[in-house]
């Protein structure tokens, strides 16, 4: 069975921040390098036979260079998008992680070529294949589900002391092994997704998240009131939120 996705998104600077160095990516979708993020909420569906993407990713800690890690990370994840096919929980865990592992490779190159240091991002996404769903995250950003009247956090922060991240794209072998956390489900209906970068999660908390499911709104109103709020709280991130509904 194929499965329709509904989606929304939205990308700000928020309050303090002069530049945005956040992207994301919806399917082929993604912002160029430098940008002033999205003046508008950006919705839209795909089928999931052919594999669907939605992901974000928020450059390192305002280092000089985080916006170039977040739009080669969404370039890379995006030209890396095909079926899946669904061979079995495990193998489609290993196939998203093969093409993370791929982005980071990218991502190490894009850095080499340029001679840049103090460079890297996170990501997090939902890779949608025929009747399931690969949730994925390495860094901060986060995966939420809600699914029969509850919500849960299905990503994991990869975080140490301060906030400093011990994982994310742009990593070598200097600093680690990248280990990206994947979570495989089958999809239902009606089932709903929010990926977001810490521009949100450092404005609202789980509950109040949890709050805006229960509203029933979903698509762009759900994003622009989410939004609203983050932007009454003085927004201190650029902030990055996109909403998807299983139908």
């Amino acid at each position: 069975m194929n499965w329709k996705i509904r989606y929304a998104a939205q990308c700000i600077k928020g309050a303090v921040r002069r530049n945005n160095q956040d992207n994301l990516l919806l399917g082929s979708f993604y912002l160029p390098e430098q940008n002033s993020a999205m003046d508008h909420c950006r919705s839209g569906s795909a089928d999931t036979k052919d594999g669907f993407v939605l992901a974000v990713f928020d450059g390192i800690g305002g280092a000089p260079h985080g916006e170039a890690a977040a739009y080669i990370a969404a370039k890379s994840m995006s030209e890396g998008i095909k079926p899946l096919y669904f061979p079995g929980e495990k193998k489609m865990a290993e196939q998203v992680a093969g093409t993370l592992l791929s982005v980071n490779e990218s991502a190490l190159r894009y850095r080499d070529q340029r001679k840049i240091t103090d460079y890297g991002s996170t990501v997090a996404g939902v890779w949608f294949d025929k009747r399931a769903a690969a949730s994925f995250n390495i860094g901060d950003s986060r995966v939420y589900v809600y699914r029969d009247g509850q919500m849960e956090l299905v990503s994991r922060d990869h975080t140490v002391a301060r906030g400093v991240l011990a994982q994310y794209i742009g990593m070598d072998e200097r600093e680690g092994i990248l280990e990206p956390d994947i979570s495989v489900m089958d999809l239902q209906h009606g089932m709903q997704f929010l990926i977001c970068s810490d521009g949100l999660t450092s404005c609202m908390t789980d509950a109040e998240i949890q709050g805006f499911f229960e509203k029933e709104i979903g698509g762009e109103e759900l994003i622009n009131s989410m939004m609203r709020l983050v932007i009454r709280r003085g927004s201190p991130d650029n902030a990055t939120i996109i909403w998807c509904e299983a139908v």
